[in-house]
């Protein structure tokens, strides 16, 4: 890549890039076993239910 006038430790940075990347994606894998089976959206979408079932109308402004 350094033909394309891309600095000298580009391939430094991509390595470094993709090493703290493969280690963030192993512990947020580790960590999806603690997650509750319910998400706080899933409870969120079960109360925007409920409340339209009585005629309230409830907009989430950032849908799950």
């Amino acid at each position: 890549m350094r033909g394309r006038g891309l600095p000298a430790d580009w391939e430094l940075f991509v390595s470094f890039a993709t090493d703290e990347l493969v280690k963030a994606q192993a512990a947020h894998s580790a960590t999806q076993h603690t997650w509750p089976p319910e998400t706080d959206c899933d409870r969120l979408d079960d109360v925007e239910e409920a409340l339209q079932n009585r005629g309230i109308l409830l907009w989430q402004m950032s849908p799950c």
